[in-house]
């Protein structure tokens, strides 16, 4: 799988919005499978100066 994830915010604010585009394929001698996801959100991040940084998302995407 192959995807950007990027969230943006103001500093102060408790939440940020996040945008995610995703694709993927797959193939075999008979089989060739294709996943593509558009994702629109929110984050929670905890800490977020430090190197590792906790989070938690929620939000709507469309899968193909």
């Amino acid at each position: 799988m192959l995807g950007v994830l990027v969230d943006f915010g103001k500093e102060n604010w408790p939440i940020h919005i996040a945008l995610a585009s995703m694709d993927s394929t797959s193939e075999s001698s008979d089989v060739t499978g294709t996943v593509s996801e558009l994702a629109l959100g929110v984050t929670k991040v905890w800490e977020p100066q430090r190197i590792v940084r906790p989070y938690v998302g929620a939000g709507v995407a469309a899968v193909r």
